[in-house]
């Protein structure tokens, strides 16, 4: 049985899966993550474009790097968490200092929602380091409003699936999901795979 939480701003509970390990019925705890074994694929009612990096490069996606702060980017053809899809690296080159949180690095794609529906957002991930990452879905524009709350997506060196859902309270035509805080040291490499989004009927 999906456990849902009720939050303030909508539904924010993040769930994640290993690829070789048994399923789990442990309700999942806001912003945290359980283990338990899953599969995905990209579906025909897919709200994102490019979800599996399949053009080959970052369409539709946006890696930002806000100076000092800086990192590479490419799409690794054929390296996804399925077989035969892309996945997108980023490598943190330079990071700021004096901060405490690394989000001068983030990665996002902006999509519209509609006030009233539900919509659920999946992912694969891992990292090298292993390194926790925020994920929240936002306006992509000052006041920079959060749709959710942000959701820890724990990386590991392998491939996990990530999964949250959230009710919106409010439509926005550029809302974006937003993978956050990836400057935290020089040489941490993020790396994405079939990301999805879909309302949830």
């Amino acid at each position: 049985m999906k456990t849902f939480a009720s939050l303030l701003l909508g539904l924010g509970i993040l769930t994640a899966w290993a690829a070789d390990a048994a399923p789990k019925a442990t309700p999942v705890s806001t912003g945290k993550a359980s283990v338990a074994k899953a599969s995905s694929a990209i579906s025909a009612d897919n709200m994102l474009s490019n979800s599996d990096f399949g053009t080959g490069d970052l369409t539709g996606w946006t890696v930002e790097n806000t100076k000092p702060a800086a990192s590479t980017s490419e799409v690794i053809i054929g390296g996804g968490s399925i077989a035969g899809t892309n996945a997108l690296k980023v490598a943190v080159t330079a990071v700021v200092p004096t901060s405490q949180y690394g989000w001068e690095v983030q990665v996002f794609h902006t999509v519209a929602i509609d006030s009233g529906k539900t919509y659920l957002v999946t992912f694969s991930g891992k990292a090298e380091p292993a390194i926790n990452i925020p994920v929240v879905c936002m306006q992509n524009k000052a006041p920079w409003g959060h749709h959710t709350y942000e959701t820890t997506a724990n990386l590991s060196s392998k491939w996990q699936n990530f999964e949250f859902r959230f009710k919106a309270i409010e439509s926005d035509s550029l809302m974006r999901i937003n993978f956050g805080n990836l400057a935290t040291a020089v040489g941490q490499t993020i790396t994405l795979s079939n990301v999805l989004m879909k309302i949830e009927k």
